[in-house]
């Protein structure tokens, strides 16, 4: 199911030079209790926090800057010894607080309801249709026509004071190696402990996320089509949260200097939609990043409240950190940047 073709973003590609890096979360949201189980699958051994670190510093797996250990292939994804249920195609989640556990889909996961939580679990995509992308009253118009989200009457919170969203950890994302392939699209959800690969965008988002302790590399790319492959676009960004995940926005077998079938586009773009609306109320967190014309660009138009805090930049694809540098309008007026480094590799 080919998800959310990337909107015209190469507006943000500007190759004019980019101020240095500084060179010298949110955890699983109580909601409404589940009322239906989706699925046979038995949930693999539990993930201490104590474990030890499986990588080399400054790379997934590897120690952080904070005393724990970058997401990896032993911290994310589905865990070891699960057992997985086989589906052929897409598959539909339409029963609200659904729990998914144990797919293992050659399609995608659609979600058209909400409360759905899905763990466990392996898909091409996650997708958010219908009443599970709603609209919150904070939203103008504007901002409705342009993400086509849907009011949903009495939507109301959750017992735990938040708003509903679908959740997805301990899970794993292979897109088919495609252009136009999103591994999420695109709003209200919470992403917790996955790995995505294959994909052109890994993530496609709109508003209401939060992303954590994720792993996203060895994305698609290629000579033709000109893809434009992003670890994670933001083509609105309020309320984008992404908090210490990996992003490496480079092809298998990537090496400097690049080809045009190797480089992605970016690690992190908020792109955002300058003519409509601002980023608001976002932030990018104890990252670590890599690869990219730049790593990471921040929004065109003004941000509120709009912070870049704490990030490592990783030299691993090549001394650019990106193709270019690693940020491109990052020290705009709006964009709070503090605590960024190099990691030399």
């Amino acid at each position: 199911m080919a998800l959310l073709v990337k909107a015209a973003l190469s507006v943000v590609l500007l190759l004019g030079l980019s101020p240095s890096v500084g060179l010298p979360g949110d955890g699983p949201q109580p909601g409404a209790q589940a009322s239906a189980a989706v699925g046979a699958g038995s949930a693999g051994q539990s993930r201490s926090a104590a474990r030890a670190c499986t990588g080399p510093r400054g790379e997934p797996g590897g120690p952080d800057a904070w005393g724990g250990c970058w997401p990896g292939p032993a911290s994310t994804g589905v865990p070891s010894g699960t057992a997985l249920t086989s589906y052929s195609g897409d598959r539909t989640v339409s029963t609200r607080g659904a729990v998914v556990d144990g797919w293992d889909v050659s399609g995608c996961i659609v979600v058209t309801a909400l409360d759905v939580t899905i763990q466990n679990s392996r898909a091409g995509c996650v997708h958010i249709e219908g009443q599970a992308r709603y609209c919150r009253t904070s939203e103008s118009s504007t901002e409705r026509s342009l993400t086509g989200c849907t009011a949903v009457p009495s939507l109301g919170r959750s017992r735990a004071g938040r708003w509903p969203r679908t959740l997805v950890k301990d899970s794993e994302i292979r897109c088919p190696n495609g252009p136009g392939e999103s591994g999420f699209g695109d709003r209200n959800l919470r992403i917790l402990r996955v790995e995505v690969t294959h994909c052109e965008n890994g993530f496609s988002l709109d508003s209401f996320v939060t992303v954590k302790d994720s792993y996203v590399h060895d994305l698609y790319n290629a000579i033709e089509g000109d893809p434009h492959t992003d670890g994670t676009q933001v083509l609105v960004g309020r309320s984008v949260r992404l908090k210490h995940n990996v992003f490496h926005a480079f092809s298998p077998g990537c090496s400097y200097p690049s080809d045009a079938n190797c480089n992605g586009s970016s690690a992190v773009t908020f792109g955002g939609q300058p003519d409509y609306t601002s980023v608001i109320h976002s932030s990018v967190q104890r990252n670590l990043l890599a690869g990219g014309s730049y790593t990471l660009y921040c929004p065109i138009a003004r941000p509120r409240n709009f912070s870049v805090v704490d990030n490592r930049f990783s030299e691993v694809y090549g001394p650019k950190v990106g193709e270019y540098g690693p940020s491109d309008g990052c020290h705009r007026s709006g964009v709070t940047w503090r605590g960024n480094k190099r990691i030399d590799y």
